[in-house]
């Protein structure tokens, strides 16, 4: 049986919260963050024990500052999990940042 396997990417121009991936029964995330050259953001990715608790809970944040050649950072969580997404806290300077995750189950 093959592994599932997740591929989405999020672009954001301001801070906000990113479409939940739901349903998918990955147990090994990989977000990579990647922002514009001047940039700086604060990303939080978040998960819920469903989609529709009010109660969404922290797994991990970064701070990604940006150099004059952009930055990047990469954030690892084992799941599963029944949604998560990101949100961007803070986004200063330049004007976008792009996370894509790559989710491998097993």
């Amino acid at each position: 049986m093959p592994f599932p396997e997740v591929d989405k990417l999020w672009t954001f121009t301001s801070s906000g919260v990113g479409t939940p991936i739901d349903g998918v029964g990955v147990r090994e995330w990989t977000f990579h963050l990647n922002w514009a050259v001047g940039s700086t953001g604060t990303v939080e990715m978040q998960t819920a024990i469903n989609m529709t608790s009010t109660q969404a809970v922290v797994l991990g944040s970064s701070q990604v500052v940006t150099s004059s050649a952009g930055s990047a950072a990469v954030l690892q969580f084992s799941g599963p999990f029944a949604a998560i997404w990101p949100r961007v806290v803070t986004m200063t300077g330049g004007s976008s940042g792009t996370i894509t995750v790559r989710g491998i189950g097993n």
